[in-house]
């Protein structure tokens, strides 16, 4: 570990997506539906194979952050909060069906960090291939990806596995098939991305049964 990572544990999740501070460029809140944005916040973007956007609002509540994306009109995007004394990672990739919330991970205790990052590092977020074409083991890692997302925010907002389950099943348009893994080249349409949400699904649980549990506390 590096003494900047020591000392800030947001550079971990810098790490994993391959990025430092020269590589940010300042951009307008020009996604946001919120007015008025507070002139103390700052937004950056970075070049990344999808859209992204880091916002340094410090002291700013976690609900404040999710009205501003809620106005992001991409399929799939990726944002940042630094809040100061926490922050608060929003994303919506491939595992998100068009219309569907995107995931959002408190970030407030060391392991929090470290957990995202070992998330993020899994995918290189600067090649294309991840808005066109994957390869099989990219669309295996997506796969897992995703699910893992999908079980860390339901530890987190404390569902039971039963709530989980239930919610899970609710998305009747979902289809598995375990043929999806063994394509060579993937292309996205309406139809894969059903197939895709529907593996992903089939995933969710075992993640959430090996995280344990958490506490209020950490779910608050």
């Amino acid at each position: 570990m590096t003494a900047a990572s020591a000392k800030n544990p947001l550079q971990k999740v810098w790490e994993a997506l391959r990025l430092d501070a020269s590589m940010e460029t300042p951009c307008p809140f020009a996604f946001s539906k919120t007015k008025p944005i507070p002139g103390s916040w700052k937004c950056f973007t970075s070049d990344l194979a999808i859209p992204f956007w880091h916002i340094h609002a410090p002291g700013a509540k976690q609900s404040e952050i999710r009205k501003v994306s809620s106005g992001i009109s991409a399929e799939n995007f990726m944002l940042l909060a630094d809040l100061g004394e926490a922050s608060l990672l929003v994303m919506k990739t491939f595992g998100k069906g068009k219309g569907e919330k995107p995931l959002f991970k408190p970030l407030r205790k060391p392991e929090d960090y470290e957990e995202a990052a070992n998330v993020l590092r899994k995918f290189d977020l600067k090649s294309d291939d991840l808005l066109a074409h994957a390869s099989l083991q990219a669309a295996k890692e997506l796969l897992e990806m995703t699910a893992e997302l999908n079980a860390l925010v339901a530890r987190h907002y404390g569902l039971s596995r039963e709530e989980l389950a239930v919610i899970l099943d609710s998305f009747a348009s979902f289809e598995e098939d375990p043929e999806l893994e063994n394509l060579e080249e993937i292309k996205w349409s309406d139809t894969l991305m059903r197939k895709f949400n529907g593996e992903v699904r089939r995933r969710v649980m075992r993640y959430f049964d090996s995280f344990g549990n958490i506490s209020e506390t950490e779910a608050a």
